[in-house]
Formats: structure tokens, C-alpha cells, sequence
């Protein structure tokens, strides 16, 4: 399990993203590849719940002023 440090180091480098299967059955686990080192953090996003899924999300600048 890689620490808070180790994934944000993957996700700020040039990386490569790909989805994969739950046990489940649903394609919800995000893969991130980094290009140089081949290090890779999966995130299964069925764990996300709404308060977790509120805070991660950014607001679309370019949505914002189409609702203004």
C-alpha cells in the first residue's frame, strides 16, 4: 500500500490511466501508471461515498459560467 506522498508523486508525473474490474464485476478500479519509474496506484472508486466524492470533486470553470 503506497502512502499519500507516493500516489501524488504518480499522479503529478507523466502517468498513463486504465480502468480494471472489481470483484464485482464493475470497471471501477482507476489504474495510474507513472511513465518513467512503472509505478501504479490503484483506486477502486466504488469506496467513494457522496461526502468523499463532494470534497474530490473541482468544479468545471467553463460549466460555471454557462450556469451564470
Amino acid at each position: 500500500m503506497k502512502n499519500l506522498n507516493e500516489v501524488m508523486r504518480i499522479l503529478g508525473g507523466s502517468k498513463r490511466f486504465d480502468f480494471e474490474y472489481n470483484e464485482n464485476g464493475y470497471s471501477c478500479i482507476l489504474v495510474v501508471s507513472s511513465y518513467h519509474s512503472g509505478e501504479e496506484v490503484r483506486l477502486d472508486l466504488s469506496k467513494l461515498d457522496d461526502e468523499m466524492l463532494e470534497a474530490l470533486q473541482v468544479e468545471d470553470k467553463d460549466n460555471k459560467e454557462m450556469e451564470d
